[in-house]
C-alpha cells in the first residue's frame, strides 16, 4: 500500500525546500511508492521570502499546505522563551493535523523541538547528520566534535522522535569516511591547532566545510531510501521500535550505505 506522509518544515532556507523537492520527484517518478497528504510550516507568508517562495512551491504541487506561525503564537502570548509556549502551540498543531491520514510524520527543517504530546499522538522521525552512537547536537556541534575528536568517519541516521532529544529508536543509516584523498590535506592543515581556534574560522573553515558538503549529499538519498525501505515492508516503524519484516526488534535500525552509495552512482 501506499506510503502516507504528512511533512514538517520550518522552511527557511534551500534545504528544507530541496527536501520536500527530492521526495516529491521520487514520488513522481515512482521510485517511492508514497504520497505526501500535507505540509505543514510554523511560519506563514510574510514571513520570510524563502516561506513564501516554498508555500507556493506546495501549492503548485496540489499538495495542501497548513501555515500556522509559531513566531506570531508567541507574540500573542507575551513573547517570552519559547519553552513556555511549546505544549500549547503543538496541541493545536495536532488539531490541525489530524484529520489527515497519514502513517508517519516526517520533519525537514523542523526548527522547533515538537511536544511530548506530539510523539505520543504523532509517529515522527527525523535525520540526525550522525551515526548512531556519534555526536549530539546541531549538525555544527557534530561537526565540530567530529573533528575535535578526530573521528575517521561520519554519517547519518533517520530516527523516530521522542521525549528525549535525538535518542529515538533508529531507524536506519548511512557511512562514509572523512579520511582518505579527499580529506588527508586537510587534516593535516589543522594539525597541532586548538579546537577553539578552528570554530573561530566558522562554516568556511576547509574540513569543516569538506565534511559538511559530504554529508547534505548523503542525506537526501538517506531519507529517500528510508521511506522506500518502510514501504516496500522492509521495515515497520512505530512511535516506540523499529523491527524488521518477521517482527524481530532492531536495535540500530539497517545500515543502507550501499542503497545511498548507489543513488549517488545512478544520478551524479
Amino acid at each position: 500500500m501506499t506510503l502516507k506522509i504528512g511533512w514538517f518544515t520550518t522552511a527557511r532556507g534551500i534545504g528544507s525546500r530541496g527536501f520536500f523537492e527530492f521526495v516529491q520527484r521520487a514520488i513522481k517518478d515512482e521510485t517511492l511508492d508514497a504520497s505526501i497528504e500535507f505540509v505543514f510550516c510554523n511560519r506563514e507568508k510574510g514571513e520570510s521570502d524563502a516561506t513564501d517562495s516554498f508555500i507556493e512551491l506546495v501549492s503548485d504541487c496540489n499538495v495542501p499546505i497548513i501555515p500556522f506561525s509559531s513566531s506570531y503564537f508567541k507574540k500573542q502570548r507575551g513573547g517570552k522563551l519559547w519553552k513556555f509556549y511549546r505544549d500549547e502551540y503543538h496541541h493545536e498543531v495536532i488539531s490541525l493535523v489530524e484529520k489527515y491520514n497519514v502513517d508517519m510524520c516526517v520533519l525537514a527543517g523542523y526548527m522547533l523541538i515538537v511536544s511530548d504530546e506530539m510523539c505520543r499522538r504523532l509517529l515522527l522521525i527525523n535525520l540526525h547528520p550522525a551515526m548512531p552512537g556519534g555526536p549530539v547536537g546541531t549538525w555544527q556541534n557534530v561537526i565540530w566534535k567530529l573533528i575535535e575528536q578526530k573521528y575517521k568517519d561520519s554519517g547519518a541516521m533517520m530516527h523516530i522522535v521522542t521525549e528525549v532529544l535525538d535518542s529515538g529508536p533508529v531507524i536506519s543509516y548511512d557511512k562514509f569516511p572523512i579520511v582518505g584523498e579527499d580529506f588527508d590535506d586537510l587534516w593535516k592543515s589543522v594539525e597541532g591547532v586548538s579546537i577553539d581556534k578552528l570554530t573561530l574560522q566558522g562554516e568556511d573553515q576547509p574540513l569543516f566545510s569538506a565534511i559538511r558538503a559530504t554529508g547534505v549529499l548523503r542525506e537526501r538519498p538517506l531519507l529517500i531510501q528510508t521511506l522506500i525501505a518502510i514501504a516496500e515492508n522492509k521495515l515497520k516503524v512505530t512511535k516506540t521500535s523499529v523491527s524488521n519484516p518477521v517482527g524481530l526488534e532492531l536495535q540500530n535500525g539497517i545500515n543502507l550505505t550501499f542503497e545511498v552509495d548507489e543513488f549517488l552512482r545512478k544520478n551524479n
